[in-house]
């Protein structure tokens, strides 16, 4: 799994006096007959985020941010002119002070692991998406109100909705399968609806292509997306569908499942969560980040 701590294997000689670097044996194996490999270096430095709890809700974020943000950028500096200068392909994250390499060879992985600011170098792990069986349905339980779904009444959501809560004012994130954004249950959701138009900056994000507009890869995501905040607003009780545990809510979204490297996607997901870009993954902005995340 991505956080596990793989064996230490043969570690390059690092700087006198610095901590030994830990490299995973898989990773070495695969390397040694003169393949490549993605992996990523993982930093010893971490962000202070001591205080950042007490701070009200737009200070905190620019904080945690800023603190992240800054570490990346100081402790990777060095292994970013490294891996440039040896022309590899690399993605730098500020979320968990990491830069995920392409398709590295062993002497590169060895040159990054002499340096005294890395912890540890471990191979890229890959993901599967485990699909969901389809349903027959069930019948509808007895006293539900008109246009509320059975999935709602079955939990009592609804009846939560009568005291007043359904998510005005929350904004959640959902990072799957991508979200067809013009689907009736889920369009006037979307944090990016303006009304008689769309601004995707801000609120969709596909850290692989750059689609400048929300697209589904897979039929997950707007699923999920419609557990979450499902209502097709139509004007009539007989019309009207509400699938969505918070209708009122909104959501943005980023592109993170399937992907062939986990890390890379589902951290730059992360990122963006924590704050918000363009499309083009310019301008990143803390204050729009969204209170609930979905994955």
């Amino acid at each position: 799994t991505p956080g596990a701590h793989p064996r230490a294997g043969a570690a390059a000689a690092a700087a006198p006096g610095a901590p030994a670097v830990a490299i995973e044996d898989r990773l070495l194996r695969g390397l040694a007959s003169g393949g490549r490999a993605n992996f990523a270096i993982e930093f010893r430095e971490r962000a202070d985020l001591a205080g950042v709890t007490s701070l009200d809700w737009i200070a905190r974020g620019r904080a945690v941010y800023a603190r992240l943000h800054d570490a990346a950028e100081r402790s990777q500096a060095g292994v970013r002119r490294l891996l440039t200068q040896r022309g590899a392909t690399f993605h730098p994250l500020w979320i968990k002070n990491a830069i995920l390499v392409e398709h590295g060879d062993a002497a590169t992985l060895q040159e990054v692991a002499a340096r005294g600011e890395v912890a540890r170098i471990r191979s890229v792990p890959k993901m599967a998406l485990i699909r969901p069986q389809p349903s027959r349905g069930g019948a509808r339980l007895a006293g539900a109100a008109a246009g509320v779904a059975t999935n709602i009444a079955h939990v009592g959501a609804d009846r939560v909705w009568a005291l007043g809560t359904t998510g005005v004012g929350v904004t959640v994130g959902i990072i799957d399968a991508g979200v067809a954004y013009t689907h009736e249950a889920v369009a006037a959701q979307y944090r990016g609806n303006v009304g008689g138009g769309y601004q995707h900056d801000y609120n969709w994000f596909d850290p692989s292509v750059h689609s400048p507009a929300p697209i589904a890869i897979e039929p997950h995501g707007t699923h999920v997306t419609g557990t979450i905040v499902g209502d097709n607003r139509a004007a009539s009780d007989a019309a009207r569908e509400r699938i969505g545990m918070a209708p009122d809510a909104k959501w943005i979204a980023c592109l993170g499942l399937p992907t062939d490297g986990a890390d890379f996607a589902l951290s730059v997901c992360g990122q963006f969560m924590l704050a918000p870009t363009r499309t083009d993954g310019s301008e990143p902005d803390p204050d729009r980040r969204p209170q609930v995340v979905n994955n």
